[in-house]
Protein backbone atom coordinates (compact mmCIF):
# COMPACT_ATOMS: atom_id res chain seq x y z
CA UNK A 1 0.00 0.00 0.00
CA UNK A 2 3.09 2.58 0.89
CA UNK A 3 4.17 2.23 -2.78
CA UNK A 4 0.68 2.17 -4.40
CA UNK A 5 0.62 -1.12 -4.92
CA UNK A 6 -1.82 -3.88 -4.96
CA UNK A 7 -1.15 -7.86 -5.51
CA UNK A 8 -3.98 -9.83 -6.85
CA UNK A 9 -3.54 -13.24 -6.11
CA UNK A 10 -4.41 -16.52 -8.69
CA UNK A 11 -4.65 -19.79 -7.15
CA UNK A 12 -1.73 -21.87 -8.64
CA UNK A 13 0.09 -18.95 -9.73
CA UNK A 14 2.88 -18.84 -7.00
CA UNK A 15 0.28 -16.98 -4.73
CA UNK A 16 1.65 -18.93 -1.17
CA UNK A 17 5.34 -17.84 -2.18
CA UNK A 18 4.38 -14.28 -3.37
CA UNK A 19 2.24 -13.61 -0.41
CA UNK A 20 5.06 -14.54 1.54
CA UNK A 21 6.84 -12.09 -0.44
CA UNK A 22 4.35 -9.34 0.53
CA UNK A 23 4.20 -10.03 3.87
CA UNK A 24 7.85 -9.96 4.58
CA UNK A 25 8.04 -6.93 2.26
CA UNK A 26 5.15 -4.80 4.21
CA UNK A 27 6.51 -6.05 7.87
CA UNK A 28 6.25 -2.53 9.15
CA UNK A 29 3.17 -2.17 8.22
CA UNK A 30 1.47 -5.06 9.86
CA UNK A 31 -0.55 -5.03 12.69
CA UNK A 32 1.81 -5.41 15.66
CA UNK A 33 0.25 -8.74 17.05
CA UNK A 34 1.72 -10.65 14.11
CA UNK A 35 5.34 -8.24 12.93
CA UNK A 36 6.84 -10.51 14.77
CA UNK A 37 5.14 -13.94 14.14
CA UNK A 38 7.29 -17.53 12.97
CA UNK A 39 4.83 -19.11 11.11
CA UNK A 40 5.04 -21.82 8.66
CA UNK A 41 5.31 -20.19 4.98
CA UNK A 42 2.61 -22.58 3.68
CA UNK A 43 -0.11 -21.29 6.15
CA UNK A 44 0.04 -18.06 4.87
CA UNK A 45 -3.41 -18.11 3.64
CA UNK A 46 -5.13 -18.72 6.82
CA UNK A 47 -2.43 -16.17 8.42
CA UNK A 48 -3.75 -13.80 6.64
CA UNK A 49 -7.52 -14.85 5.37
CA UNK A 50 -8.26 -15.55 9.17
CA UNK A 51 -6.94 -12.60 11.30
CA UNK A 52 -6.41 -8.89 10.93
CA UNK A 53 -2.44 -8.13 9.69
CA UNK A 54 -3.22 -5.57 7.84
CA UNK A 55 -2.32 -7.62 5.00
CA UNK A 56 -5.57 -7.78 2.90
CA UNK A 57 -8.13 -5.24 1.68
CA UNK A 58 -10.39 -7.49 4.06
CA UNK A 59 -8.60 -5.78 7.31
CA UNK A 60 -9.08 -2.31 6.08
CA UNK A 61 -12.42 -0.14 6.94
CA UNK A 62 -14.65 0.43 3.93
CA UNK A 63 -13.37 4.41 4.08
CA UNK A 64 -9.58 2.77 3.79
CA UNK A 65 -10.35 0.77 1.00
CA UNK A 66 -12.16 3.61 -0.79
CA UNK A 67 -9.17 5.50 -0.44
CA UNK A 68 -6.58 3.00 -1.71
CA UNK A 69 -8.40 2.60 -4.76
CA UNK A 70 -8.35 6.33 -5.63
CA UNK A 71 -5.48 6.72 -5.73
CA UNK A 72 -5.45 4.17 -8.69
CA UNK A 73 -2.68 1.73 -7.20
CA UNK A 74 -1.25 -0.66 -9.87
CA UNK A 75 -2.09 -4.19 -9.93
CA UNK A 76 0.23 -6.80 -10.25
CA UNK A 77 -0.68 -9.90 -11.63
CA UNK A 78 1.12 -13.37 -12.27
CA UNK A 79 0.11 -15.40 -14.90
CA UNK A 80 0.88 -19.20 -15.69
CA UNK A 81 0.85 -21.08 -18.49
CA UNK A 82 -2.87 -22.80 -18.02
CA UNK A 83 -2.02 -26.54 -19.17
CA UNK A 84 0.65 -26.16 -15.89
CA UNK A 85 -2.11 -24.69 -13.70
CA UNK A 86 -4.69 -27.18 -14.61
CA UNK A 87 -2.61 -29.75 -13.87
CA UNK A 88 -1.10 -28.18 -11.30
CA UNK A 89 -4.52 -27.89 -9.55
CA UNK A 90 -5.49 -30.94 -10.64
CA UNK A 91 -2.84 -32.89 -8.75
CA UNK A 92 -3.00 -30.68 -5.72
CA UNK A 93 -6.83 -30.53 -4.80
CA UNK A 94 -7.62 -34.50 -5.65
CA UNK A 95 -4.38 -35.95 -4.88
CA UNK A 96 -2.53 -34.65 -2.46
CA UNK A 97 -5.64 -33.42 -0.87
CA UNK A 98 -7.48 -36.62 -1.64
CA UNK A 99 -8.56 -37.31 1.94
CA UNK A 100 -9.41 -33.70 2.55
CA UNK A 101 -13.27 -33.03 4.02
CA UNK A 102 -13.84 -30.18 1.81
CA UNK A 103 -11.94 -31.58 -1.55
CA UNK A 104 -14.39 -35.08 -1.24
CA UNK A 105 -17.38 -33.52 -0.05
CA UNK A 106 -17.60 -30.33 -2.27
CA UNK A 107 -14.73 -30.18 -5.91
CA UNK A 108 -14.96 -34.50 -6.32
CA UNK A 109 -18.61 -34.77 -5.55
CA UNK A 110 -19.45 -31.89 -8.31
CA UNK A 111 -17.53 -33.97 -10.81
CA UNK A 112 -19.50 -37.25 -9.93
CA UNK A 113 -22.76 -35.16 -9.85
CA UNK A 114 -22.02 -33.93 -13.23
CA UNK A 115 -21.77 -36.95 -14.60
CA UNK A 116 -24.72 -38.92 -12.91
CA UNK A 117 -26.89 -36.06 -14.40
CA UNK A 118 -25.66 -37.07 -17.99
CA UNK A 119 -26.20 -41.02 -17.32
CA UNK A 120 -22.58 -42.18 -16.60
CA UNK A 121 -22.04 -43.64 -13.36
CA UNK A 122 -18.18 -43.28 -12.34
CA UNK A 123 -16.52 -44.32 -9.23
CA UNK A 124 -13.26 -42.79 -9.40
CA UNK A 125 -12.07 -39.62 -10.90
CA UNK A 126 -8.92 -39.12 -13.12
CA UNK A 127 -7.96 -36.17 -15.72
CA UNK A 128 -9.96 -36.90 -18.75
CA UNK A 129 -12.98 -36.71 -16.55
CA UNK A 130 -12.00 -33.92 -14.12
CA UNK A 131 -11.44 -31.87 -18.13
CA UNK A 132 -14.24 -33.39 -19.78
CA UNK A 133 -16.60 -32.23 -16.36
CA UNK A 134 -14.47 -28.49 -17.37
CA UNK A 135 -15.45 -28.44 -20.99
CA UNK A 136 -19.14 -29.14 -20.21
CA UNK A 137 -19.18 -26.88 -17.17
CA UNK A 138 -19.67 -22.99 -17.93
CA UNK A 139 -16.36 -21.30 -16.78
CA UNK A 140 -18.26 -18.38 -14.58
CA UNK A 141 -18.89 -21.75 -12.01
CA UNK A 142 -15.60 -22.89 -11.64
CA UNK A 143 -13.60 -23.45 -8.06
CA UNK A 144 -11.00 -20.39 -8.13
CA UNK A 145 -8.27 -22.56 -8.52
CA UNK A 146 -9.34 -23.69 -12.27
CA UNK A 147 -11.53 -20.57 -13.42
CA UNK A 148 -9.66 -19.19 -16.14
CA UNK A 149 -7.29 -16.27 -15.24
CA UNK A 150 -8.45 -13.53 -17.16
CA UNK A 151 -11.51 -13.77 -14.74
CA UNK A 152 -9.38 -12.54 -11.76
CA UNK A 153 -9.10 -9.02 -13.45
CA UNK A 154 -11.38 -8.68 -16.48
CA UNK A 155 -12.49 -4.79 -14.96
CA UNK A 156 -8.84 -3.77 -13.67
CA UNK A 157 -7.36 -0.94 -15.45
CA UNK A 158 -4.19 -0.31 -13.70
CA UNK A 159 -1.91 -3.11 -14.29
CA UNK A 160 1.40 -5.23 -14.87
CA UNK A 161 1.11 -8.66 -16.06
CA UNK A 162 4.00 -10.89 -15.64
CA UNK A 163 4.77 -14.69 -16.42
CA UNK A 164 5.26 -16.90 -13.35
CA UNK A 165 7.79 -18.76 -15.42
CA UNK A 166 9.93 -15.38 -16.30
CA UNK A 167 9.54 -14.72 -11.98
CA UNK A 168 13.05 -12.98 -11.87
CA UNK A 169 11.22 -10.09 -13.79
CA UNK A 170 8.83 -9.27 -10.89
CA UNK A 171 11.60 -9.52 -8.61
CA UNK A 172 13.45 -6.53 -10.83
CA UNK A 173 10.36 -4.52 -11.20
CA UNK A 174 9.74 -5.05 -7.46
CA UNK A 175 12.92 -3.71 -6.78
CA UNK A 176 12.82 -0.58 -8.84
CA UNK A 177 9.75 0.15 -7.35
CA UNK A 178 10.34 -0.56 -3.75
CA UNK A 179 14.51 -0.32 -3.38
CA UNK A 180 13.98 -4.11 -2.06
CA UNK A 181 16.12 -7.00 -3.21
CA UNK A 182 14.26 -9.73 -1.06
CA UNK A 183 12.89 -12.47 -3.40
CA UNK A 184 11.38 -15.93 -3.16
CA UNK A 185 13.99 -18.34 -2.57
CA UNK A 186 11.93 -21.40 -4.30
CA UNK A 187 8.28 -21.36 -5.51
CA UNK A 188 6.21 -24.20 -3.57
CA UNK A 189 5.72 -26.62 -5.74
CA UNK A 190 5.77 -30.60 -6.04
CA UNK A 191 8.62 -32.37 -7.64
CA UNK A 192 7.93 -33.39 -10.90
CA UNK A 193 9.35 -36.94 -12.80
CA UNK A 194 9.20 -37.85 -16.21
CA UNK A 195 8.67 -41.41 -16.13
CA UNK A 196 7.47 -41.86 -20.06
CA UNK A 197 3.91 -43.26 -18.43
CA UNK A 198 0.67 -41.94 -19.53
CA UNK A 199 -1.55 -40.76 -16.42
CA UNK A 200 -4.64 -39.03 -17.56
CA UNK A 201 -6.88 -41.92 -17.26
CA UNK A 202 -5.34 -42.80 -14.03
CA UNK A 203 -7.55 -42.38 -10.87
CA UNK A 204 -6.78 -40.14 -8.42
CA UNK A 205 -5.95 -43.18 -5.59
CA UNK A 206 -3.65 -44.80 -7.85
CA UNK A 207 -2.13 -41.39 -8.17
CA UNK A 208 -1.75 -40.57 -4.60
CA UNK A 209 0.75 -43.49 -4.20
CA UNK A 210 3.20 -41.94 -6.47
CA UNK A 211 6.05 -40.53 -4.76
CA UNK A 212 6.36 -37.95 -6.92
CA UNK A 213 4.29 -35.94 -9.62
CA UNK A 214 4.46 -37.24 -12.89
CA UNK A 215 5.34 -34.42 -15.72
CA UNK A 216 2.86 -32.64 -17.85
CA UNK A 217 2.72 -34.90 -20.93
CA UNK A 218 1.52 -37.71 -19.45
CA UNK A 219 -1.30 -36.01 -18.12
CA UNK A 220 -2.66 -35.05 -22.19
CA UNK A 221 -3.34 -36.54 -25.30
CA UNK A 222 -4.45 -34.39 -28.54
CA UNK A 223 -8.33 -34.58 -27.74
CA UNK A 224 -7.30 -33.27 -24.04
CA UNK A 225 -5.11 -30.64 -25.09
CA UNK A 226 -7.50 -29.38 -27.22
CA UNK A 227 -10.20 -28.97 -25.05
CA UNK A 228 -7.68 -27.01 -22.53
CA UNK A 229 -6.88 -24.47 -25.19
CA UNK A 230 -10.63 -23.66 -26.03
CA UNK A 231 -11.28 -23.54 -21.99
CA UNK A 232 -8.54 -21.36 -21.55
CA UNK A 233 -8.30 -19.66 -24.89
CA UNK A 234 -8.05 -15.84 -23.04
CA UNK A 235 -5.24 -17.30 -20.68
CA UNK A 236 -3.32 -18.76 -23.86
CA UNK A 237 -4.00 -15.26 -25.74
CA UNK A 238 -2.14 -13.60 -22.48
CA UNK A 239 0.92 -15.36 -21.72
CA UNK A 240 1.85 -15.95 -25.42
CA UNK A 241 1.94 -12.15 -25.66
CA UNK A 242 5.26 -12.31 -21.96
Amino acid sequence: IKHNIVYIPIAKNGCTSIKNYFFELNCDQIASDYRNIIYEKHRIHSLTDFHITNNMFCDFTPKAILDITQNNPLHIIIIRDPLERIISSFWDKFVVNMNCEFTNSNLKEEVFKYFKEKGKCIKKLNFEDFINFLFSTNPHSYNTHWIPQSYYFKNIQNKIILNLNKIHNFYDFMRDITGSSLSIKSLNANPINEDNETHFRTPVEELSRLNYRPGNSSFINSDLLEKIKNIYHEDYCLINTL
